[in-house]
């Protein structure tokens, strides 16, 4: 049994068909986040998120721009950050898990990103509480399997409902 993953670039992007009238960003948002979280019992929904500039020294739930209700709701919320900027063909790069319902939660993940290929390497470090802890090396490729549909809010409404 097969369910498609729904992924939005990005989130301060979506628009509502019908905004209040009286909505600002945040109340936008909120809404935003309770309808994903209504289709999340359907399918899988990946949302990528901008980051509040208090947050590009430090990551934390509170770390996505306006989107207070978007951390509640969420299972999983996971940061990627740059740690190495020597070098923009290969970069370090951490993935900061700062929520996860089913897992580990306040884990840094490091892995190497070669950007020329578009593919991550696992370094096998793990940072937990700052104990490090090391773990089994995987390489990510991409396998060119990905399939990508844009959906009008039409498509969507009856794809979700």
């Amino acid at each position: 049994d097969s369910k498609p993953v729904v992924v939005i670039d990005y989130l301060q992007l979506i628009r509502l068909e019908n905004p209040k009238q009286d909505s600002d960003v945040l109340q936008r948002l909120s809404d935003i986040s309770t309808l994903l979280k209504r289709l999340s019992n359907l399918c899988p929904i990946l949302v990528i998120s901008s980051v509040n500039r208090a947050s590009y020294k430090e990551v934390s739930l509170g770390s996505f721009k306006g989107s207070g209700d978007l951390e509640f709701s969420a299972n999983f919320a996971a940061v990627l950050t740059v740690t190495d900027e020597a070098d923009t063909r290969e970069r370090e790069l951490s993935l900061c898990v700062v929520k996860s319902r089913a897992g580990m939660g306040n884990v840094d993940i490091k892995f190497k990103f070669y950007g020329e290929n578009l593919w991550f390497k696992d370094l096998g470090q793990v940072t937990r509480h700052g104990e490090e802890t090391t773990v089994k090396t995987v390489e990510a490729k991409p396998t060119g399997g990905v399939v990508q549909k844009k959906l009008s809010a039409e498509e969507a409404k009856e794809m979700f409902g």
